[in-house]
């Protein structure tokens, strides 16, 4: 019987691995407020109007797994794990009538605290777990990495989009 060997001819052993895709925690809240038409309510004092509703999604998840770069003999495969992940989404609406149109404006925030989400993919950098940075150094070699070369690893998807506002408009007839 043939086992795989090590660079210097010893049994690697066997054991488990996490695959790519496990998370090991993940929380998901999502709570929504609403006033309908002619109710009043007060919050703090505060006269909120009627037909307003505001709704937040809340996500966290721990980190996914990875394999790190390195100079060992034998590297076990994700066997590392990425920060963890955070997003707030914000809703808010103000319902109004005109005659027999309904409108409502809309605004919407995504990412609402800009968290910067580090993906796994093209620019990140298994040595920091991080996306590449100015004056990371590639242990391979001992490079460090110029403002050029920084500009030409980093890629846009290797973090979550930032911060995004919208406004809009509803009509109802």
């Amino acid at each position: 019987m043939e086992y795989d060997r090590s660079r210097q001819g010893l049994p690697i052993p066997i054991r488990e691995n996490r695959l790519n895709w496990d998370q090991r925690n993940m929380i998901v809240a999502d709570i929504e407020f609403s006033i309908p038409e002619g109710e009043c309510f007060r919050l703090f004092g505060l006269k909120i109007p009627d037909r307003f509703s505001t709704s937040m999604l809340f996500s966290y998840g721990s980190g996914k797994p990875y394999t790190p770069a390195g100079t060992d003999i034998v590297i076990t495969e994700n066997s590392e794990t990425c920060p963890a992940t955070y997003n707030l989404d914000l809703k808010i609406q103000k319902g109004f009538s005109l005659g027999s149109l309904n409108y409502s404006f809309i605004c919407e925030f995504l990412n609402f605290f800009n968290y910067k989400n580090v993906n796994r993919g093209a620019g990140f950098n298994s040595w920091t777990g991080e996306p590449y940075r100015y004056g990371d150094v590639n242990w391979g070699t001992n490079k460090i990495y110029t403002y050029r070369d920084i500009l030409y690893l980093r890629n846009p998807a290797v973090s979550s989009p930032g911060r995004q506002i919208k406004l809009g408009l509803s009509l109802n007839f």
